[in-house]
């Protein structure tokens, strides 16, 4: 197995983010982002840089043998103000960068995605969410690598289970969750599987893990 390291998010990693939560939107809603790939990497690089520090709080990365940047990861705790994935000015620079059409289509996505949305408030778990690996990296076992390390943080952090968010139709991340010990705890209900997608969360008790 490649030897993967973990650490925390710096601000000179925002291009490399931005590469890799393009490949997360290919993998996990196909067709939903549209357009010349570097434009999508400049719009993303844009909505990461105005979050600031917010956009790298609690996100890892993960680095292989030579240290190059192969996966990331975040972490969202109870009482944390949440990641924003759309701030203020994203419209527009999205019309610049992706076009009318491709923009148009995006917004939709996302207007769609928010009746599926889970609310996170417990006070003794965690949300591990934007997981992605390198599409070269795939099968090695780097997912599991980055995951074993958001888990660590987590329970160094005091909380005593980590959860997940995944489509019902993403059937590889399902299976990559549950061969590490994920459990299903909850499903959108019938009418947000209708005006968006059908999500389930699964949980992990990490408290006790050695």
């Amino acid at each position: 197995m490649t030897p993967y390291t973990i650490r925390p998010a710096i601000e000179n990693d925002i291009p490399e983010i931005s590469r890799l939560i393009i490949q997360l939107y290919q993998s996990e809603l196909p067709g939903a982002l549209t357009g010349s790939l570097d434009m999508q990497a400049e719009l993303f690089r844009f909505t990461l840089e105005v979050n600031g520090e917010s956009a790298l709080r609690n996100r890892y990365m993960l680095c292989d043998e030579s240290g190059n940047v192969v996966g990331t990861g975040m972490i969202e705790f109870p009482g944390e103000k949440p990641y924003d994935r759309a701030p203020n000015g994203t419209v527009s620079q999205a019309f610049r960068t992706i076009g009318f059409a491709a923009t148009l289509r995006l917004l939709g996505t996302v207007a769609r995605s928010l009746f599926g949305v889970y609310q996170h408030k417990e006070n003794d778990s965690a949300l591990i969410h934007s997981v992605v690996v390198d599409g070269s990296q795939r099968g090695r076992g780097a997912g599991e690598v980055l995951m074993r390390g958001l888990e660590k943080v987590i329970r160094e952090r005091g909380a005593a289970r980590a959860r997940v968010q995944v489509l019902e139709s993403n059937t590889e991340a399902r299976r990559f969750y549950a061969r590490l010990a994920y459990k299903e705890i909850w499903r959108s209900s019938w009418w947000q599987a209708f005006l968006s997608w059908r999500n389930l969360v699964m949980e992990k008790e990490v408290g006790m893990i050695p």
